[in-house]
């Protein structure tokens, strides 16, 4: 994480907006939404925004973060309204609450310790995750962890039998926190080559059409009034009779 990174307050719809797409990511890189066996990248990169967004603190952060998580929650459970239909809603009270508790998480960590997001995602995702799933009917009810997107890579769902599925959504938040790293050096390094000093100016005074021209006083792109320039435009300025006259 930048210097900074976690310290600009963040507005609530501008919170909920990037919350509804990052969890909109997670949701639909599940087994069965794009591929059968789930696409574990489009969730790192979901992963990504969503602790770009909850590390930033805000008026009425962790109510949005909740309203957020319980809808993505309650939205991937949605079949169940067939058999048991308030099981719906009360998952997006109570697995929301619970899958909620990651944000602030991370912004109280790093409150103490600047930490980078490599570190801090699979921190703030794992406890979320941890709660949600591991208390018991009726205080949750956990469905689907991140791990499980990675079902359909052979490589990392060969690891399960070592790490299982909790291991798999360290890693993936993981690559996600890493995501977000990379994202916010850039922009880092772009704000501080567009604010270098004179790169403004000298730009603007290459793109002056005034200093382009051929035929333009040149004493206009000079600020010494004494310039060589000037008295040599004024040379070719001389009217002919005059010359003679000398």
């Amino acid at each position: 994480m930048t210097e900074g990174e976690g310290s600009t307050e963040l507005r609530p719809l501008a919170r909920l907006a990037r919350l509804a797409l990052a969890w909109t990511l997670v949701t639909v890189a599940g087994p069965g939404v794009l591929a059968r066996d789930g696409t574990w990248w489009i969730a790192a990169i979901g992963v990504a925004l969503w602790i770009a967004t909850v590390a930033r603190p805000g008026r009425r952060a962790w109510l949005v973060e909740w309203l957020a998580a319980g809808a993505a929650v309650a939205f991937q459970v949605w079949w169940i309204a067939y058999v048991v239909a308030f099981v719906v809603p009360a998952q997006l009270v109570v697995s929301g609450f619970w899958a909620s508790l990651g944000g602030p998480l991370a912004r109280r960590l790093l409150a103490r310790r600047a930490l980078p997001f490599t570190l801090l995602a699979p921190l703030a995702w794992l406890f979320a995750e941890g709660l949600q799933h591991g208390l018991q009917i009726p205080f949750s009810w956990g469905w689907m962890r991140l791990g499980h997107v990675a079902a359909g890579d052979l490589w990392l769902a060969s690891s399960a039998r070592v790490a299982g599925a909790v291991g798999l959504s360290a890693v993936i938040a993981g690559v996600g926190g890493a995501l977000a790293d990379l994202a916010a050096r850039r922009a880092e390094t772009e704000a501080r080559s567009a604010s270098w000093p004179g790169r403004s100016a000298r730009s603007s005074s290459a793109r002056s059409p005034r200093c382009r021209t051929r035929r333009t006083d040149p004493s206009s792109c000079s600020s010494s009034p004494r310039s060589p320039w000037r008295a040599r435009w004024r040379a070719t300025r001389t009217p002919c009779s005059t010359r003679r006259s000398r």
